[in-house]
């Protein structure tokens, strides 16, 4: 189905060049719904036997598949990132990738944790997979307020930035983040973090800032 496929994209009456499509179902073929029901067919099966969601009476419904789009429907938060967890893990299975950097393709690498790679649904996977640790961490009460509102902790796409007034509130964050990063088997990266201390022009509070840790890794104070 896919020799010497190719396709474009129109959008707002501009048209884009065409690209080859050497993956995925068909657009527009005969044969596509049905072949993609019978590749999504296992995911409904597995988020049906994980019985978590919402059921109607004796029938489960919490994963309604029509064409190339699902609905999830679950009583509570937690249930949701479970279904999604499944989705997450059935998404990564043989995927691979590669990385283009200045013109050079590195070879194919598998891939199989994180949310999918420009995948149109990812950003909204991760701001559900994250946000419990934004509620733990608003919860615990530590880092920086702007009048009533909670601003010790910001998240924007895959990158968090906690927000505190002392060394010992930021400790106890990082704390609670890596308690949450052994539960949900994540890892955070202290090379790609950042320790940004601002005090006044009078004061030396930098010098005096004892190392801090994420990961058990010293994070770079700047």
């Amino acid at each position: 189905m896919h020799v010497a496929q190719q396709a474009r994209v129109s959008w707002a009456g501009v048209v884009s060049d065409y690209f080859p499509v050497d993956n995925s179902v068909r657009q527009a073929g005969v044969l596509s719904p049905v072949l993609f029901c019978v590749y999504i067919d296992n995911l409904l099966c597995r988020l049906s036997r994980s019985g978590v969601g919402c059921c109607l009476g004796v029938n489960y419904v919490g994963a309604l598949a029509y064409a190339d789009d699902i609905v999830l429907l679950c009583p509570t938060p937690s249930a949701m990132r479970q279904l999604l967890s499944i989705c997450d893990t059935y998404m990564h299975v043989a995927q691979q990738a590669r990385v283009s950097w200045a013109g050079v393709v590195s070879d194919y690498f598998p891939v199989d944790n994180s949310v999918r790679q420009a995948g149109v649904l990812s950003p909204v996977l991760f701001c559900v997979y994250i946000d419990n640790l934004l509620c733990r961490l608003s919860r615990s009460g530590v880092g920086c307020c702007l009048g009533v509102n909670y601003v010790g902790a910001l998240a924007y796409a895959d990158d968090i930035v906690l927000l505190c007034p002392t060394p010992s509130a930021m400790r106890q964050l990082l704390s609670i983040c890596d308690t949450f990063a052994n539960e949900y088997d994540i890892k955070f990266n202290a090379q790609k973090s950042k320790l940004l201390v601002v005090s006044p022009s009078n004061r030396h509070h930098r010098q005096l800032v004892k190392p801090i840790t994420v990961n058990f890794s010293l994070v770079v104070t700047k």
